[in-house]
């Protein structure tokens, strides 16, 4: 009988130990995905805000956006249909509910794109890619939870998921609406006033929390450079917006050259998040 018995408590431990190990497995899988969704939000977070800036330029009246707004509009669909079978992934599609509202903004943009009047265009723009931000915001919790003992870490998360998206979509929303300011050759004042409420957001931003981060950052080897490039090439964009567009009622700057040096700060901006986000999944032992 005491064989029996021991022989029962061996067997229910080790399904214990098995269920275990099973659902560490499972939750390790589900960090893992959810660091590969992060990553595909940060795409999405790239392309409208490029949408958005050109088609307010075509608009506007500059008709050399209209290829690269049509190019622009398939990758955007590829993205989403690549987003689509990752969220099968994680469960046969019962998670998609997460992508629908931002497929529905962007459906009604792209039938409606011509036909809207410019500033239409770019509040819808807007709320689609605060759809994306806030995506990324509450998809980043389960993350941070694992590195809830670790300042540094908490740190680095909340400046690559919650300040940097912010970062580029200040100096977005500048790019876009500078670009058909340019195109026109003529701003207001209520124009000129939102060009200084976004160049005082992003530099607060910076100053803030991108900079603070940079002690943190630069320990890890090669970041330091990019982080750098990061906040200088914002800056330089910072400084364009308001020697051309803010101080001025009849810019000169070209359209492409203002939209082309917002774009540099953003790519940067993205550089950061690409290169130091593997980096901060592999430093909480997800690889």
């Amino acid at each position: 009988m005491i064989w029996i018995y021991c022989s029962l408590l061996t067997i229910v431990a080790a399904g214990v130990a098995i269920k275990l190990v099973v659902q560490q497995k499972r939750h390790r899988l589900r960090l893992l995905w959810s660091a590969r969704w992060l990553q595909a939000l940060r795409t999405l977070l790239e392309l409208f805000p490029q949408h958005r800036g050109m088609a307010n330029a075509l608009l506007k009246g500059d008709e050399s956006f209209r290829p690269a707004l049509q190019k622009l509009q398939q990758q955007v669909d590829t993205q989403l249909q690549t987003m689509r079978r990752l969220l099968n992934e994680r469960d046969s599609g019962g998670s998609l509910y997460l992508l629908q509202p931002i497929e529905q903004q962007w459906q009604t943009i792209r039938d409606h794109i011509l036909s809207m009047q410019a500033k239409k265009s770019f509040a819808a723009h807007t709320q689609l890619v605060a759809l994306v931000i806030e995506r990324m915001q509450d998809d980043s919790i389960e993350l941070e939870a694992l590195a809830h003992n670790n300042g540094q870490l908490r740190l680095l998360l909340t400046m690559l998921a919650w300040e940097l998206p912010h970062v580029v979509e200040s100096i977005g929303q500048a790019r876009g609406i500078g670009t058909g300011v340019a195109a026109e050759r003529a701003s207001n004042v209520a124009t000129r006033v939102n060009l200084k409420y976004l160049h005082e957001k992003t530099a607060s931003i910076i100053n803030h929390k991108l900079l603070p981060a940079h002690g943190v950052i630069r320990h890890y080897q090669g970041m330091e450079e990019v982080i750098d490039k990061a906040v200088s090439s914002a800056q330089e964009f910072l400084e364009l917006l308001e020697r051309e567009l803010i101080t001025t009622v009849k810019p000169t700057v070209a359209p492409e050259m203002f939209y082309q040096q917002g774009t540099t700060a953003i790519v940067a901006a993205f550089q950061l998040f690409d290169q130091l986000f593997p980096r901060w999944i592999h430093s909480i032992g997800l690889k």
